[in-house]
């Protein structure tokens, strides 16, 4: 039976502030007074840091890139927006993006981390550590570079969540990226926590939250 005390969201944020402090990361919940600012925030530099969890991963290998926040009925071929994975997007699709997804909102967010397990998340005891299967910790800074550099391939395998059925005007859309792919070339930090433990100096000078190395993620 699921221990219906906590929240998933609330639960693995507060999973992540434990992960991180076995990195050797301090970061805190940053969303308690305010629940629309970003997820976490280190004590050393200020990092910003989303928190995101998926379950399946075994099945799906994917890390999900929410680029499109909300959207409304557009013309094909159009574009309203100015930029790029935008643009793109409007065109093909014909919608027209009325919010961006969190990555290219200014100034929100430094970094992501994605717990990623192999099955469905259950919460039978919320006093419990139930440790994803792997992490993944990337910058905002890699993954835009990812994107722009494999954009007709992202365009192109983007989900569209339409709202429309149950009323909503707007609709919103996702990409799936294969971490796999992500994971080349030092994009990111992937594995068990065990893995990345080994990894801890090289994760926090990447993530710009060492005492010696200034914020410009």
């Amino acid at each position: 039976m699921p221990d219906y005390r906590v929240s998933t969201t609330s639960y693995t944020e507060d999973l992540s502030v434990k992960i991180l402090r076995q990195l050797g990361i301090t970061a805190k919940r940053n969303n308690i007074a305010t629940p629309t600012a970003v997820d976490l925030i280190t004590d050393i530099n200020g990092v910003k840091i989303d928190v995101q969890y998926s379950q399946d991963f075994e099945k799906w290998r994917d890390l999900r890139f929410d680029h499109v926040s909300a959207y409304s009925k557009g013309e094909v071929n159009k574009e309203y927006s100015k930029i790029g994975i935008f643009k793109k997007f409007e065109s093909n699709y014909g919608f027209k993006v009325d919010k961006v997804g969190k990555h290219y909102q200014n100034d929100y967010l430094d970094a992501i981390i994605v717990l990623f397990y192999n099955k469905k998340l259950e919460i039978k005891d919320a006093t419990k550590d139930y440790n994803p299967d792997k992490v993944l910790l990337a910058t905002k800074e890699k993954l835009l570079k990812y994107i722009d550099e494999n954009l007709d391939e992202c365009i192109k395998n983007t989900k569209l969540n339409d709202k429309s059925k149950l009323g909503d005007i707007h609709g919103s859309a996702f990409i799936p990226i294969k971490v796999s792919k992500f994971n080349k070339d030092k994009n990111c930090y992937f594995g068990t926590i065990e893995e990345l433990k080994s990894k801890s100096e090289e994760i926090k000078a990447y993530l710009g939250c060492k005492k010696e190395t200034y914020k410009t993620l």
